[in-house]
């Protein structure tokens, strides 16, 4: 009877039910696993998310703190143009070796002709040199007082070329190390100075090119060389005008918390 019904396509209603109740569990499997699909794809969501924002506060961050040290930069560039703008008006530390802020002090006159006469004694093409560098010099430096810093540069870079082993050789050295430290071209400024106080240490420059090797180093932000550079300008040029410009940049660096 069996093989009969169902040779003749009769279903029996307890085949019917488990069909139906297969095919509803396989679709809550098939929903579950969806809604475990998607909540993992939300949860990756929310996770990149949160790690793109605090990428973006990591990096807002740093473009703050970059935008505060331009802002120092630019302070500090202004600081250096004054200084050096006061420094040419008064005529402090721009007289160098016989040259004031527009020419020769009359005892530096009188010094300079007597070894202009000893020259002029050994070789009329000395004279003539010392003559010309003096020239060159002098109209390199107005060109500092009229703010014109690359004709200067040039100016200063030729005279030091052409008279290698002239007098003003170590004044064009000191003024190419300051035009180049206002400029922010930091290595170039320390090599300048560097020059004057490694090759001319009795020189009266020497002390003020040592003070701007530790300013060079503090503009590079390397405390530790700054500071033994300017505790260097005290110990060995100790009342100097130099030595108490060393003092007070000292001061500023503990008061920023660097020493």
């Amino acid at each position: 009877m069996l093989t009969l019904l169902s040779s003749i396509g009769v279903a029996w209603p307890g085949a019917e039910v488990e069909s139906r109740s297969n095919s509803n569990w396989d679709n809550d499997a098939t929903s579950q696993g969806n809604r475990m699909v998607e909540q993992r794809a939300a949860l990756d969501t929310l996770k990149k998310i949160e790690y793109l924002q605090q990428e973006m506060q990591e990096l807002r961050g740093k473009v703050e703190e970059q935008s505060y040290q331009l802002q120092q930069m630019q302070e500090h560039q202004k600081k250096l143009y004054l200084d050096l703008d006061q420094r040419l008006r008064e005529g402090g530390p721009a007289k160098v070796s016989g040259v004031s802020s527009a020419s020769l002090s009359q005892n530096d006159t009188n010094t300079d002709s007597m070894q202009s006469n000893l020259a002029a004694q050994a070789s009329p093409v000395a004279e003539e040199n010392v003559q010309a560098e003096e020239k060159a010099y002098q109209s390199a430096y107005r060109l500092i007082q009229n703010k014109d810093y690359e004709g200067a540069l040039a100016g200063f870079k030729s005279l030091v070329s052409h008279y290698p082993n002239g007098k003003y050789v170590p004044n064009a050295n000191y003024w190419l190390g300051e035009i180049y430290l206002v400029k922010g071209e930091l290595d170039l400024a320390y090599e300048a100075f560097d020059r004057v106080y490694r090759n001319h240490p009795q020189h009266p420059k020497a002390a003020d090119s040592l003070l701007k090797l530790g300013y060079v180093e503090y503009a590079k932000g390397q405390w530790k060389r700054s500071n033994e550079l300017l505790n260097q300008v005290k110990n060995q040029y100790p009342g100097t005008t130099s030595a108490q410009l060393a003092d007070s940049r000292l001061d500023k660096m503990r008061q920023e918390g660097h020493l």
